[in-house]
């Protein structure tokens, strides 16, 4: 088994989640910021078994997207030295993968459920 995490934009991330939902995938998500924009992000987990891991790779990087925004006027950003260079536009999106091994998965239910699953 491998933990597959995913840090997508907030515009892919709907279309990221449907893709892998559509393909019976468990996936939790998570809020998250950072970059180069410090712009809204979203971290998802997927348990994926091995012979599953392609298939949920090849599912993020069709339902990602990557698009050219107006550079920011904030002046909070440092943009002087590259706005000099002639930057008036910055890409956004695409998505960062990393697939780790999973050691030991345990999943817990409600004891009215009467239902346990490790591996």
């Amino acid at each position: 088994m491998k933990l597959v995490l995913a840090i997508i934009h907030d515009y892919d991330v709907d279309a990221v989640l449907r893709s892998l939902l559509g393909h019976q995938f468990s996936v939790t998500r998570i809020a998250s910021a950072g970059g180069f924009l410090r712009t809204g992000n979203v971290t998802i987990m997927i348990g994926a078994e091995d012979d599953q891991v392609e298939l949920c790779i090849d599912l993020l990087a069709s339902a990602g997207s990557q698009r050219v925004v107006p550079a920011p006027t904030d002046p909070q950003f440092a943009w002087d030295d590259v706005a000099s260079n002639g930057v008036t536009s910055v890409a956004l999106g695409g998505i960062s993968v990393f697939v780790l091994p999973v050691e030991r998965f345990e999943r817990f239910m409600a004891p009215s459920h009467a239902t346990s699953e490790r591996r």
